[in-house]
């Protein structure tokens, strides 16, 4: 008896152990089932971009078969328990796994991210074509394209491209194969948030060229002193004549008097050193008086007609004396009446920095006194244009719409645009410009309203349409200058607040992303604090282009410039789940 219980004993005990084995096998075959699940939940999520609306919160799958045993899955969103309504919200994914008797649950919570496009790393990336010739261009960061070639240049940065050519580079430069390049912009819809969420601007609300004026006080209502006035002095240098303010006028109450010239090159000019740009052709008129007559034998005063000349001087630091373009032909003003000048004149280059610049009006006679009013000074440029104007989430110049995150756009319908000694706290998305579009020669001081947002995006319906060029000067934008105030209230600066004078400085610059969907050219000596990204080509002979690499955009990528989502364990959120 005593060995057949021993006997007995012993089976009992193996059949304990075999049943404690199975469980145990059991249960952790069930946990694996439970993972299963949650990684052929993620695996949806990422085969499927659309898994929010073609999945309802709850059960996804019930007893799926595995190897050993099944599985069943649950979504939910703890958000708000709807999955489609935000694609940012956390997702919760409940894995139940069954084997045998046995029963496991496992829970973890998914975060959805968007992860920057890696373009945004670096500062230039271009989609073709890098080509320079007696350019520089200069970056501390990376610059990307599928190819570069450098004709007497100088290119500063580390230089990644499938073929690079030419000198002079004065960083690390790398041949790498095309799938090293960055992941570009899906361009077809990389600009629909902004086109759907920005105000409209009307192309026909921005003025033309053919009806600004830069000059100042053109008209004469204003003081006009013999010395040290900004807007009206004696030229060339070293002629010498009294001019003033008088209220014999052509129109208005006042005109500007002209006395005791020295000689007769002697006349009042007005400086354009602000604003000239080398090669510019400028429209230039205004309205000329002289009491010039003869006494006949009846005693009857006769106006005599006298010619009068309209010049653009200029002078460099290289230039010994200043380089001066005039009229194609003077014009005769008759006497005892007011009489009109006007013309064409292209601005004559000048050597080295600009010292001076100014449109003078003279008579060719040193004896004659005269009155000028009613001054016209203008680019004879085509298109619309931005030109000392503020644009900001609360205000816009060219209508009533604005937008509380300062994102704006134009469709331009290949009308020419050029924008220039302007202030931009905003996003401004150009569509359809037309062939010459550009931030033009002249300061600009230009940000995005929002973080990491770009600041100038341009598309086109058709894609090789959709260029642009980069012509900003180093210059500095000066209110007074301009005569414009550049942070009224609705525009605060970070520099100087928001206030009502004219006295602020500011750097040029683009501050932010710059997109363009096809090509890209510069000139001149632009600066853009942020990164460039051209989904063709950049280009240029003879500029500079400065690209001060920021990582607003890659630390808050505005949208339309991130990868399709990921979904990433929430850290710690990984846990064993009970049973309802």
């Amino acid at each position: 008896m005593i060995v057949a219980l021993l006997g007995m004993t012993a089976l009992i005990g193996q059949r304990l152990q075999n049943r404690m084995i199975t469980a145990s096998t059991d249960t952790r075959q069930a946990q694996l089932n439970a993972n299963t699940a949650i990684e052929l939940g993620l695996l949806a999520m990422k085969n499927d971009t659309s898994w929010r609306t073609n999945n309802s919160s709850g059960n996804w799958f019930v007893n799926r078969g595995t190897n050993a045993g099944t599985c069943t899955l649950n979504v939910t969103d703890p958000i708000d328990g709807n999955l489609a309504n935000n694609a940012d919200d956390p997702v919760v994914l409940l894995g139940i796994g069954y084997s045998g008797q046995a029963i496991q649950r496992a829970q973890v919570t998914i975060d959805p991210r968007k992860d920057p496009l890696s373009s945004l790393r670096s500062a230039i990336a271009v989609g073709g074509a890098i080509t320079l010739q007696n350019d520089t261009l200069r970056t501390g960061g990376l610059i990307t394209a599928n190819s570069i070639s450098s004709t007497s240049s100088q290119v500063y940065g580390t230089v990644q491209a499938t073929a690079i050519s030419g000198s002079t580079y004065n960083g690390t430069k790398t041949q790498v194969t095309a799938a090293k390049l960055p992941t570009m912009p899906d361009w077809t819809s990389v600009f629909n948030y902004y086109r759907t969420n920005g105000a409209q601007i009307d192309i026909n609300s921005l003025p033309t060229w053919s009806t600004m004026n830069l000059a100042r006080n053109f008209d004469m209502e204003s003081s006009v002193a013999s010395s040290n006035d900004p807007n009206w002095i004696v030229g060339p240098v070293g002629s010498t004549a009294a001019i003033d303010q008088n209220s014999f006028e052509h129109t208005g109450t006042s005109s500007l008097r002209v006395r005791n010239r020295s000689d007769q090159s002697a006349g009042p000019a007005q400086p354009i050193d602000g604003y000239v740009k080398a090669g510019q052709q400028y429209y230039i008129e205004g309205y000329v008086y002289h009491s010039s007559t003869f006494i006949n034998i009846l005693h009857i005063a006769i106006p005599l007609s006298k010619s009068f000349r309209i010049s653009i001087y200029t002078k460099g630091s290289g230039d010994s004396t200043p380089q001066i373009a005039a009229l194609s032909s003077d014009v005769s003003a008759t006497g005892l009446q007011w009489t009109k000048i006007s013309g064409n004149i292209t601005a004559p280059a000048w050597n080295g920095s600009l010292q001076y610049a100014f449109v003078k009006f003279m008579c060719t006679d040193q004896d004659v006194d005269f009155y000028l009013d009613d001054v016209v000074i203008r680019e004879t440029t085509t298109g619309r244009v931005i030109y000392q104007k503020v644009l900001s989430p609360s205000l816009n110049p060219f209508g009533s719409q604005t937008n509380t995150q300062g994102i704006y756009w134009i469709d331009c319908a290949n009308n020419k645009l050029v924008i220039e000694r302007s202030r931009i706290l905003g996003t401004l998305l150009v569509v359809n410009p037309g062939t010459g579009s550009c931030v033009s020669n002249g300061p600009i001081h230009w940000s995005p309203a929002v973080a990491g947002y770009p600041a100038l995006l341009v598309d086109a319906d058709s894609a090789s349409n959709a260029n642009f060029a980069i012509n900003a000067t180093n210059r500095v934008l000066s209110e007074k200058e301009n005569a414009t105030n550049y942070n009224p209230v609705g525009a605060p600066s970070d520099d100087f607040g928001q206030d009502a004078d004219t006295t602020d400085i500011y750097r040029s610059s683009i501050k932010g992303l710059i997109a363009v969907r096809n090509n890209i050219t510069f000139q001149n000596r632009a600066l853009v604090r942020g990164s460039v990204l051209a989904g063709g080509t950049i280009t240029s002979s003879s500029g500079e282009l400065e690209v001060e690499y920021q990582q607003d955009a890659l630390l808050n990528p505005p949208p339309g410039f991130t990868a399709p989502y990921k979904y990433y364990p929430r850290t710690n959120s990984v846990q064993k789940a009970v049973s309802p």
